[in-house]
């Protein structure tokens, strides 16, 4: 079963933030997987393993990169920083138009 869209884009966020708690070998595999959306069958044959070790490794580092999420919180305080940065931009925006119509 292919993952959704939004759980795609998690997961890319996921590794953007905790892919140097992976090996090489686990990054890779996701990168296949999540960022060129390879098929299991794709990635056993162009690494040369079974489909059975291509999901096990994807599901191991899921483990993995929730974990260190759950523990760091990241990506969630990265979330939050930038729709608190949108909202005083808009708010820096609001003011300096109000500022204008005023006439300064």
């Amino acid at each position: 079963m292919k993952p959704t869209i939004e759980n795609t884009l998690y997961v890319n966020e996921l590794l953007s933030f905790y892919d140097r708690f992976l090996t090489d070998h686990q990054r890779a595999i996701m990168k296949d997987y999540f960022v060129y959306n390879l098929s299991l069958a794709e990635i056993a044959t162009n690494r040369k393993i079974s489909r059975t070790a291509v999901s096990y490794v994807i599901e191991n580092s899921l483990k993995k990169l929730y974990i260190c999420e759950n523990n760091l919180h990241l990506v969630e305080i990265f979330k939050d920083f930038k729709q608190n940065k949108s909202k005083n931009e808009l708010e820096l925006l609001t003011n300096l138009e109000r500022k204008i119509k005023d006439g300064i």
